[in-house]
């Protein structure tokens, strides 16, 4: 066997472009780590100003394939726009946003059956989304990080060979399991369109939990190799937010994640450890958002404690960026929490206190 270690750069990323046109992810894996680890940033650039291989791996279809991408343009760190660099944001931000759990998409004509579906692929541990339309099922899958999609053969708006065809196009979704499900009659109609996709599969529309469960695990079956389980997807999906959270605070602004600060947002906001980034973010709406779980009653005292040094780190970097009135509700809520616990208060004088020290470096006053 040759050893990587002496091959070359360019021998390399002639074998991963290789792999990529093959679809030979375990290779092409394999071969984005060894780039990423050789720190040698010029494996980015090109003389033609195309996307390089380790760059082009960001947009493959396997998601093993875009993470080890993703982990060796970080280790690279290069110091300036590449081609293809545009690509990191966006991928960054869909690996950052995984992991939340074990979801799926459910597609049906009638939104009732969508969610009978729903409530049964939840006694597998699944948390469906039920929809009765094709286009909702697309935009539902591409910000869900979806185990996999259902999508009955009556479905419409689009139909359903073109909503199978729009996820496979989409980065997403490339590669998620799909189960077509056939009304009577329809069965050989929906395998046909599942042989011209891999890792779709036709069913009879299912009559009970029974045949639900056994379709999800037939379509667990049915992913492609390498595929990366519920419990490595939060895995991965933390490493990206702490990826995220460092670009955030010391760059390179070239890849533009900070223009992406609401789609980062909404995709973290589930994430338990998602205090960090928010705090990097420094917007308006971020800020707003720490203010909320830090008064949230129903939080756990240690995450509103985390919420309420977030905000005040937030602060100490990016001002105050509440409008008067967000301001003046949370003095009101401070007034009023006289009857509430101990701990309460303190959180609550903690979020007053980082916005008067604030408010004391610039002089301002009152809220």
């Amino acid at each position: 066997a040759v050893d990587p270690a002496r091959i070359e750069n360019p021998l390399l990323s002639d074998a991963l472009q290789d792999a990529l046109d093959e679809k030979l992810h375990g290779a092409a894996t394999a071969l984005c780590v060894v780039l990423g680890d050789r720190g040698d940033a010029s494996v980015l650039l090109t003389a033609d100003s195309r996307p390089s291989p380790l760059a082009a791996a960001l947009a493959a279809a396997h998601p093993a394939v875009r993470f080890a991408a993703l982990r060796g343009v970080m280790g690279l760190a290069p110091e300036a726009p590449f081609p293809g660099s545009s690509r990191v944001a966006p991928t960054l931000i869909d690996f950052a946003g995984a992991g939340l759990g074990r979801t799926a998409v459910v597609a049906t004509p009638n939104l009732g059956r969508s969610a009978t579906i729903a409530g049964q692929l939840a006694a597998t541990g699944i948390d469906a989304q039920p929809t009765n339309n094709g286009g909702e099922a697309i935009r539902l899958a591409q910000g869900m990080d979806v185990e996999l999609v259902l999508i009955d053969l009556a479905v419409l708006r689009p139909t359903v060979r073109e909503t199978v065809f729009r996820l496979r196009r989409q980065t997403p979704t490339a590669t998620t399991p799909i189960g077509l499900l056939a009304p009577d009659g329809r069965l050989e109609e929906a395998k046909a369109i599942a042989a011209e996709h891999t890792a779709v599969l036709a069913f009879p529309r299912p009559q009970n939990a029974e045949a639900v469960g056994e379709i999800a695990t037939r379509l667990a079956e049915a992913a492609p190799a390498g595929l990366p389980t519920a419990g490595e997807r939060a895995e991965l999906a933390a490493v990206a937010r702490g990826w995220a959270v460092d670009v955030l605070r010391d760059g390179p602004a070239f890849y533009g994640l900070r223009d992406r600060s609401d789609a980062l947002q909404q995709a973290v906001l589930n994430a338990a450890d998602a205090q960090p980034l928010l705090a990097a973010l420094g917007t308006p709406a971020s800020q707003l958002e720490l203010l909320g779980a830090a008064g949230r009653a129903t939080e756990p005292i240690e995450t509103r404690r985390g919420a309420a040094e977030a905000f005040r780190q937030s602060v100490d970097r990016f001002g105050v960026l509440l409008t008067t009135d967000q301001l003046q509700q949370q003095y009101d809520r401070y007034n009023a929490s006289g009857a509430a616990d101990a701990d309460t208060q303190a959180v609550l004088g903690d979020l007053l206190d980082a916005i008067e020290s604030r408010r004391k470096k610039t002089g301002a006053v009152g809220p």
